[in-house]
């Protein structure tokens, strides 16, 4: 009888130790969410906000892991490739998980980081920079510029981000473009435009946001579908003749292949409370961003059709 009750005991716990935690459990030890980029940018302030108000409702503990490098592919890799038991998430941006960056690496890297899309979070415009210098105040000007300057160069936060690929397509039809000149991220580039080291760029606001005021740049345009509430009096690209140009950086969570439907809806449920509140829509607005929450299936659908986007203008370049 004894031995019975010890083979029970050993079969009922590990049945335990091997049952998916339930949504009620989790999470019991600290969550990491990984962003693919340095300390100090957009995408990395914006997580550390989101997150520690997540954790502040909550009392559940998240850590943010910076992995930066190759356009935040690292970062998705990493989580690409972790236990899917929901203590590794990533906080994805348009470059790593809709534009593929490997496109442009020699050789080209297939995409090979697969992740799910948990729900979006924010979205921003980009803005239009150019010296002062140009005399450039619209986007007509821009273009006569262009044609007068066909030797010219533009700056991105890296090849393959999404400031690389707006100006890409801006430029298209042009039978000689602008000289592109990569930096290690959108503090990198902006400083470039303000040493005069390049004379225009797409910036993301919430990078460029502190330097507004700076006599180093003029804002010509903002890349939305409509003008961001931080810069009512800015004129989208579609105001100034480009109906089809929106092209805006977003953000959201994503987990590897394999997390449980109960703890990716744990988390949906968290960022559409967290991004319903007062004071963080409020944040989100001062520092250029907005609140987009999306759920998973409609951010799913969402991410498929940016991909398909962005993959046809590559093609352009190749």
């Amino acid at each position: 009888m004894k031995l019975f009750l010890l083979f029970f005991t050993q079969i009922a716990l590990t049945m335990f130790m091997l049952s998916p935690i339930s949504a009620s459990q989790y999470p019991d030890k600290p969550v990491k969410i990984v962003i693919g980029y340095p300390p100090g940018g957009g995408t990395d302030v914006l997580g550390r906000y989101i997150f520690s108000k997540i954790a502040e409702r909550t009392g559940k503990t998240i850590i943010i892991e910076n992995l930066s490098g190759a356009t935040g592919i690292i970062g998705t890799r990493h989580v690409s490739s972790s236990d899917p038991d929901g203590y590794t998430l990533l906080l994805g941006h348009i470059s790593p998980n809709a534009i593929n960056p490997g496109d442009f690496f020699l050789p080209r890297s297939p995409p090979d980081w697969n992740v799910l899309p948990v729900a979006r979070i924010a979205t921003a415009p980009s803005l239009l920079l150019v010296r002062p210098e140009t005399k450039i105040r619209t986007l007509i000007d821009f273009k006569k510029w262009l044609r007068s300057n066909p030797d010219t160069f533009y700056g991105s936060d890296g090849i393959g981000s999404l400031a690389h690929l707006q100006m890409v397509n801006l430029l298209a039809g042009r039978t000689r473009d602008p000289i592109h000149i990569p930096y290690k991220g959108g503090a990198p580039a902006l400083q470039a435009i303000m040493s005069n080291d390049i004379p225009i760029m797409f910036s993301p606001l919430p990078v460029a946001l502190g330097l507004m005021s700076s006599d180093k740049f003029t804002i010509i345009a903002q890349t939305g579908e409509k003008r961001s509430a931080i810069l009512s009096n800015l004129p989208t690209m579609a105001e100034q003749g480009e109906p089809d140009f929106v092209a805006v950086l977003w953000w959201g969570l994503f987990s590897p292949v394999g997390v449980s439907t109960d703890i990716r809806k744990y988390w949906e449920i968290e960022l559409s409370k967290t991004l319903s509140q007062p004071d963080v829509i409020e944040w989100l607005n001062k520092y250029g961003y907005t609140a987009a929450f999306l759920s998973s299936s409609v951010f799913t659908q969402y991410v498929e059709s940016e991909k398909m986007k962005w993959v046809s203008v590559i093609k352009n370049i190749h």
